[in-house]
């Protein structure tokens, strides 16, 4: 017995991987259900929308696949989610720090400004600028 090319695609890129030994050992029955099987779980019955298609350049063929559809996969990526949402809420964590540091000095600088126009002083005859105030700056 062989893999029938005649099947789905999806059926025989899946067998054709099995030993030849291994499938000529099978009984009619055991490759029927084997082909039942394994047709059963094909991925791209289950979508709504299945675009599959081929782009013949000069130098390769590329092939694209647009699936759209209901998430059906089993709960067992759980974990996978929960590393991913973690990591998402990593990754907003530092992404917010990095946007609101210029918010803060921005308005820092403003309070600042506010204070030396209305007089404000907290220290007596000292202001930001005497900091930079050096010799090579005047």
């Amino acid at each position: 017995m062989s893999v029938r090319e005649s099947s789905s695609a999806f059926t025989y890129h899946v067998l054709k991987n099995i030993d030849q030994e291994v499938i000529n050992s099978l009984t009619k029955d055991q490759l029927k259900a084997i082909y039942e099987g394994v047709s059963a779980s094909k991925p791209y019955e289950k979508h709504f929308v299945d675009i599959r298609g081929v782009i013949p350049l000069f130098f390769c063929r590329l092939y694209f696949v647009v699936l759209v559809g209901q998430d059906t996969r089993p709960k067992i990526r759980s974990q996978d989610e929960l590393r991913r949402s973690n990591a998402d809420l990593l990754i907003n964590t530092v992404v917010m720090m990095f946007l609101s540091i210029p918010i803060i000095l921005f308005f820092v600088l403003f309070c600042y400004f506010l204070k030396v126009e209305y007089g404000i002083n907290y220290i007596v005859d000292f202001h930001l600028l005497d900091l930079f105030k050096y010799k090579w700056f005047e």
